[in-house]
């Protein structure tokens, strides 16, 4: 039986083909320091491996090049000190281990421009509408146990099959394609969020928002360098 913050309610995707987007070109503000973000690698439940800097990600290519630090918001910190605060108490010794936060509205572009006309285009938002990742309110993001080991969650990050989409999950288990296990660990992370009050977006189990896309990008600016 779950905690409380197992039980929540799918939001519709602010990525892909799951937002209609407004047509209206997102505000941006350019810094080569982004000094409206905190650090999220200055936790020590946090453990940082970021996908696109590396070659590890379904691209096969380093996008981020130097940008390797993980970065949210300021008016996200006091949700993220929750799941922090949360973590440490229902899973002690264990950490949230992040693949991908704040995305400059450029690596956005070199993203989309990788991905425009495949199968994986409607994973990424286009540029055009703004990513709630370069606003930085959303995370990508798994867990890892007390012994080092990223825990089963099914599927790898990125992983874009019909396998990894949270609103599928009871249907995959009935089928046995996934496992009592995979499915409550995705429950463990997703009730660990909540803590803060960080949603899970429907075709993506690693993918949480902590504010509303239509908020976001009505009330903040775009970052890029």
């Amino acid at each position: 039986m779950f905690h409380r913050f197992a039980v929540f309610a799918l939001v519709l995707s602010s990525q892909g083909a799951f937002s209609s987007g407004s047509g209206t070109p997102p505000k941006t503000t350019s810094s080569s320091t982004p000094k409206d973000f905190f650090d999220l690698s200055q936790y020590p439940e946090v453990k940082v491996d970021m996908r696109y800097a590396t070659s590890n990600n379904f691209l096969d290519e380093n996008i981020y090049q130097d940008f390797r630090t993980p970065f949210l918001h300021v008016d996200t910190k006091a949700q993220f000190d929750k799941v922090i605060t949360y973590l440490k108490r229902r899973k002690p010794g264990w950490k949230l281990l992040v693949f991908d936060a704040l995305r400059p509205h450029s690596m956005q572009k070199k993203l989309w421009e990788k991905v425009v006309g495949t199968p994986e285009e409607s994973y990424v938002m286009n540029p055009k509408y703004g990513s709630i990742h370069s606003y930085g309110f959303a995370l990508d993001l798994s867990l890892e146990d007390e012994s080092g080991n990223e825990v089963d969650m099914g599927t790898g990050f990125d992983s874009f099959l019909k396998l990894s989409q949270p609103r599928h999950e009871d249907q995959f288990l009935s089928e046995g394609k996934l496992t009592r296990k995979q499915v409550e660990n995705r429950q463990l992370l997703r009730e660990i969020m909540g803590a803060g009050d960080f949603k899970v977006i429907p075709n993506e189990w690693w993918h949480f928002e902590a504010k509303s896309g239509t908020l976001v990008r009505r009330s903040y600016s775009i970052y890029d360098r």
